[in-house]
């Protein structure tokens, strides 16, 4: 019994070990993004933490945010094993946020039919900068080119007209100018250029002894890994328009409490909502502190709910910014971490539960507190404290239950008499003098 958990427990440590030593690949298909830009940060310190013989992006994209593609350079540069970038598929292109991060790749290869360039910054809009503005945005993407080119061995020259003049090369072009690795026609092609760029890979310092198998061959049967939910989110509102609509909403809506002096309720919670994703869709604040505000609001919503009358509205949005808070938080993909989507969900229909119970219970009470203030005191005596009569109409205020309140009668009362209360009407109970 004992030696077979030995055997087992070797098997397990073999088998986890082989997995290891499988490379690992992600896919980016549309705008570098906040969300695009996690994806790949992420991975990539996934597959240095696991020590994988190198990491691929497979990359097909039109260009995106310089923020994001900062970000995700510098994590190329940190990384201790060789990052790929695989433009592809076939009619694919790797322009403008891609050709730079192309160029800061370790290893660059290129389907045939494919196209890389065209990096010269441009404004949310797709308009060029003027000016100053301009000079400084384009002499600061093309010194960044350049450097990237540098530590990789690349054509310095063409690596600043891809900014500076916009200029764009296919697959064969980019190959002959020496701005990439290779022109493959299909993965199994990428162990020959890796091989060839031995010597430099080493040269850069990084892990290059589990590139080759036992028969001394490169894995190129990678697994590609998918987006998280949140990943998925992020880069979906990160487009351009969608950024800018989120934006544009926010403030139409935020104008709209202020104008109504902070009484409708509903567009201020959908304003302070928009807002805070519009923000993160363009990188204006962090993904974590976006997630991190939407928790607070989402438990001030909740405290608000006690005090304002908002028929559920505050609940149903503070549980809603919690829930979008957790998912910007925490993300289950991450080496097995994070929080459980069946955990936030469980804790999504507690929260949502109690609070509509809680509400219930209020709701509850007030209808009690009006049939035990008003209906209850219906035929009971009381005593008259002051009097007036108009036209016929006496009128004045009267005592039950240690409490003051309004009558009025058609038939004459008098100070200190006592009468029955009918009903009430308006804001007065109608009373009829007690007949001894």
């Amino acid at each position: 019994m004992v030696k077979a958990k030995i055997v087992f427990f070797i098997s397990f440590l073999l088998g986890n070990l082989l997995m290891a030593q499988s490379p690992q690949a992600i896919q980016v298909d549309g705008s570098i993004n906040p969300g695009s830009a996690d994806y790949i940060i992420q991975n990539i310190e996934k597959a240095n933490q696991e020590e994988v013989p190198y990491f691929v992006i497979l990359l097909n994209t039109p260009g995106g945010l310089l923020s994001s593609t900062r970000s995700i350079i510098e994590k190329i540069n940190e990384s201790k094993i060789p990052v790929l970038v695989y433009v592809t598929p076939k009619g694919g292109r790797a322009t403008s946020a891609g050709a730079l991060i192309s160029l800061a790749a370790h290893l660059v290869v290129m389907d045939e039919g494919t196209n890389m360039g065209a990096a010269h910054p441009v404004g949310p809009g797709g308009e060029s900068p003027k000016g100053a503005m301009e000079d400084k945005a384009v002499q600061d993407t093309s010194a960044m080119a350049r450097s990237q080119a540098q530590m990789n061995e690349r054509n310095l020259e063409l690596a600043e007209k891809i900014v500076t003049e916009s200029l764009s090369f296919t697959a064969d072009e980019a190959f002959k100018k020496g701005l990439i690795d290779g022109v493959i026609k299909d993965k199994s092609d990428i162990h020959v250029i890796i091989k060839k760029k031995l010597d430099f890979l080493k040269k850069r310092g990084l892990k290059t002894e589990k590139l080759f198998n036992e028969q001394g061959e490169i894995d190129t049967n990678w697994t590609v890994t998918p987006m998280s939910n949140k990943q998925k989110f992020i880069h979906a509102i990160a487009d351009p328009n969608v950024s800018t609509l989120l934006l544009s909403l926010a403030g139409l809506a935020i104008y709209t409490e202020i104008s109504s002096g902070f009484t409708l309720v509903a567009p201020g919670v959908l304003g302070l909502l928009l807002l805070i994703l519009g923000f993160v869709s363009l990188q204006m604040i962090p993904i974590t502190t976006g997630g991190g505000a939407l928790i607070v609001l989402g438990f001030a919503l909740l405290v608000a709910e006690l005090f304002v009358t908002s028929f559920g509205l505050l609940a149903v949005a503070g549980v809603g910014s919690l829930l979008l808070g957790s998912l910007f938080l925490v993300d289950p993909q991450l080496l097995g971490l994070g929080v459980s989507p069946q955990l936030i969900g469980g804790l999504f229909f507690s929260s949502f539960t109690i609070i509509g119970s809680l509400g219930y219970l209020i709701w509850k009470e007030s209808r009690q507190v009006v049939k035990s203030g008003l209906e209850s005191f219906l035929g009971e005596e009381a005593q008259v404290i002051q009097v007036t009569s108009e036209s016929g109409i006496f009128r004045g205020t009267l005592h039950i239950h240690g409490e003051i309140w309004n009558f009025e009668s058609d038939e004459k009362v008098e100070i200190h008499q006592r009468v029955i209360l009918l009903n009430f009407h308006g804001e007065s109970f109608k009373v009829k003098p007690l007949k001894i």
